[in-house]
């Protein structure tokens, strides 16, 4: 399990949401690369990905963040909040993320991606756990 953050992170269009601070770390079956932007799943199994979003806009637009795993958009983690202005949006996504066995072992890397309008990234949390 590893849950990391960022604060108070300059948001541009299609951006890897950096997660610069680590708190906390029981095991290596996910571990934070250098760019604090990617996480790797190292064994198989089922992995649970929570993620909470805090931001806001410079002018009037959206806040939104997506989920990608492998570069791949995991579609079930799109979340999206439209804003006036200055305004303050909150997201939130769940999901589960599957790591294979077969035909050999394989590895999983998880970036968060902001999509929505220039701004700042408030904060940004996520966990990432193995359940199975």
């Amino acid at each position: 399990m590893i849950e990391a953050y960022g604060t108070n992170i300059t948001a541009v269009q299609n951006m890897n949401v950096p997660f610069a601070n680590k708190v906390v770390q029981t095991n290596y079956a996910v571990v934070k690369d250098s760019d604090n932007e990617t996480f790797e799943l190292l064994m198989p199994g089922v992995y649970n990905v929570s993620f909470h979003g805090v931001a806001t806009t410079t002018a009037a637009g959206d806040v939104s963040f997506q989920l990608l795993a492998d570069g791949t958009v995991l579609p079930q983690t799109v979340v999206s909040a439209t804003t006036g202005a200055g305004d303050i949006a909150t997201v939130s996504f769940e999901t589960n993320v599957r790591v294979a066995v077969a035909p050999m072992i394989q590895k999983a890397k998880l970036v968060v991606q902001y999509t929505g309008s220039a701004g700042t990234i408030d904060m940004a949390d996520i966990i990432i756990k193995k359940v199975r």
